[in-house]
């Protein structure tokens, strides 16, 4: 449970400096690259390894890393076309929804238990997450052709195979000497592929670098590391099925990143949005429960 708690504080901090980030002036996308680069460095220092494991384990864990390296970057820069053509809601919903993918994987690949109250719960967190994420841009921005809808779509089956992959190379891929090293391949892949078009942009002329965005992606990173790193640990040691660790996760964060914004950012919530913060509590209650 430790490891969920820090997972989910964790997840919310990187909330809180993407908020940070507009009131900045940081560019996200430069921000993200040097995130990456800042989670190798941390995953390093934080859980050194020797570089003869890389060779000496065997089994095809190094291409899960590569390919969930590759999947992380370009999500990143999906959800930011989808913000463009669907509007921040749709997104965000799309993002958080993506929760029934694991869950199901969970039940269908692990046979974890679903009691009808756990489904109670889990149904319960999906409908908070939505109401707690919808803004009133959802009318005013929404754009009416199929980009609106193919984004979030690629959004909401990104988002719950990379969750249930998670799942997966706990269980069956990974063992526990392998962590640190995986997880580093994997940031590393997500920040050389980055770099990459950085470092194209700038020589295009069609960047221009700034070291405000070198300091929020050093500050971004560490918690990115740690978040990953924290639910792989959740899902290996606490005990807790994976129908529960992803719903309380998300419902987790979106409550808290919320009274963050409220406390921090002084931002106005919706009726809808109060009442999807009092979903999450009773989604979390319910599921503990079961």
């Amino acid at each position: 449970m430790t490891a969920l708690i820090l997972c989910i504080l964790c997840s919310v901090l990187l909330v809180v400096l993407f908020k940070l980030f507009d009131r900045f002036k940081v560019d996200t996308f430069q921000a993200i690259v040097f995130n990456y680069l800042t989670a190798v460095i941390t995953g390093t220092i934080a859980n050194p390894f020797s570089p003869d494991i890389v060779f000496n384990e065997k089994g095809n864990w190094i291409f899960w890393a590569l390919g969930l390296g590759v999947m992380f970057i370009s999500l990143f820069v999906i959800i930011g076309k989808s913000v463009q053509e669907a509007g921040i809601t749709l997104t965000t919903v799309a993002n958080k929804m993506s929760l029934a993918i694991p869950v199901a994987a969970g039940v269908w690949l692990y046979q974890e238990p679903l009691g009808w109250l756990k489904l109670v719960g889990i149904l319960l967190a999906m409908l908070a997450v939505t109401l707690s994420s919808w803004t009133s841009e959802s009318k005013s921005e929404e754009k009416k052709h199929v980009k609106s809808w193919l984004f979030p779509l690629i959004i909401f089956v990104g988002s719950g195979f990379l969750d249930t992959s998670m799942k997966f190379v706990e269980a069956k891929v990974l063992s526990p000497s392998l962590t640190s090293v995986f997880l580093i391949i994997l940031f590393l892949t997500a920040g050389s592929i980055g770099s990459g078009i950085l470092a194209g942009g700038l020589v295009l002329g069609k960047i221009k670098f700034h070291y405000r965005n070198l300091i929020g992606g050093i500050a971004l990173g560490i918690p990115n590391y740690f978040s990953i790193f924290f639910l792989l640990e959740a899902l290996k040691t606490s005990g807790l099925d994976s129908t529960v660790i992803f719903p309380v996760m998300n419902v987790g964060t979106v409550l808290l990143s919320a009274i963050a914004a409220i406390l921090f950012f002084k931002e106005k919530l919706s009726q809808l949005n109060y009442i999807g913060l009092g979903l999450s509590i009773a989604a979390i209650v319910i599921i503990a429960l079961a």
